[in-house]
């Protein structure tokens, strides 16, 4: 019958598969990381290559993006790009696609969480509109730049793998979107409206791409980190301290204790390995993984 059909192709095919390139992780592919230069950009980019892939980072910053690369070997490069400009990302994917000839997976990392934590009355449309613009509007944009190029690779897995039994054995994986949340786009957080405006609305984009894209075998997932050493949390860390008497470290392990079940911070690394699960897993989609300590639970 068509089920014991299905084993025995998945147990005996010898095509090339995602299951078989899993051996290797990420060998051949390329990905593309933006917000790669520091934090939780820098620990997936160097998990991804670590992995075999070869790695594009972006930033507005070049000395972090040089210091990222020179950590984590050939396999990394890096592009100056604010990725929130249209014609700035289009010319990102366009680059990438013309040096490296493909782009596997995408990882939109670039985000700020935008002034001081205050209520909504205290702060301008235009810091809103700035929030929006890095974190929305950037993932929007390098999603419509890349989505073509991935949906041409589709057309040749389908090509390859026509029937039923074949597209089940082989899991084809046309490419993996990545975006990057947060657990403020699970949960509201008073005084940070905006960034938790745009962090819920990543998970509306990226829930959408999963359904349009399904189709095509392209995935789009979410990662939503917890309360994690980077540049933002050492900023809130600084804000939240003020007036306590505190200094930012103390602040940062008082709020871990405070909110987090395991008491214990979350680490960039942990981002990382996430990513390479959502990049290697060909049916995964529309899903927003929570590495929080336990704080949704």
């Amino acid at each position: 019958n068509t089920v014991q059909r299905l084993t025995e192709t998945a147990i005996n095919s010898n095509s090339v598969s995602v299951k078989e390139e899993n051996m290797s992780r990420l060998d051949g592919r390329v990905a593309l990381v933006t917000g790669g230069g520091t934090g939780i950009g820098r620990a997936i980019a160097k998990v991804f290559a670590d992995n075999g892939a070869r790695v594009v980072i972006c930033g507005r910053r070049e000395s972090f993006l040089r210091e990222t690369c020179e950590l984590i070997g050939d396999n990394c490069t890096f592009v100056i790009a604010d990725v929130s400009d249209e014609k700035t990302g289009n010319d990102l994917v366009d680059g990438v696609l013309k040096s490296h000839g493909r782009i596997d997976i995408l990882v939109n990392n670039a985000g700020i969480e935008g002034p001081p934590p205050g209520m909504m009355e205290t702060h301008d449309v235009a810091d809103y509109e700035k929030i929006m613009d890095v974190n929305v509007r950037s993932q929007f944009i390098l999603c419509k730049a890349v989505i073509p190029h991935m949906k041409e690779r589709s057309e040749v897995l389908k090509e390859k793998y026509k029937t039923f039994e074949e597209a089940c054995a082989a899991r084809p994986h046309a490419g993996s979107i990545i975006n990057l949340s947060s657990i403020a786009g699970q949960k509201g957080f008073p005084g940070l409206a905006a960034y938790s405006a745009s962090k819920f609305a990543i998970v509306g984009l990226t829930r959408s791409l999963a359904g349009e894209l399904a189709p095509h075998h392209i995935t789009a997932n979410c990662i939503a980190p917890g309360i994690v050493w980077t540049e933002i949390w050492d900023r809130l860390a600084t804000n939240f301290s003020e007036g306590t008497g505190n200094d930012k470290l103390t602040t940062f392990q008082n709020t871990i204790e405070d909110l987090i079940p395991m008491k214990t911070a979350q680490l960039s690394e942990d981002m990382g390995e996430a990513a390479l699960y959502f990049a290697t897993a060909p049916n995964t989609t529309g899903q927003t993984l929570a590495i929080d300590g336990g704080y949704l639970a």
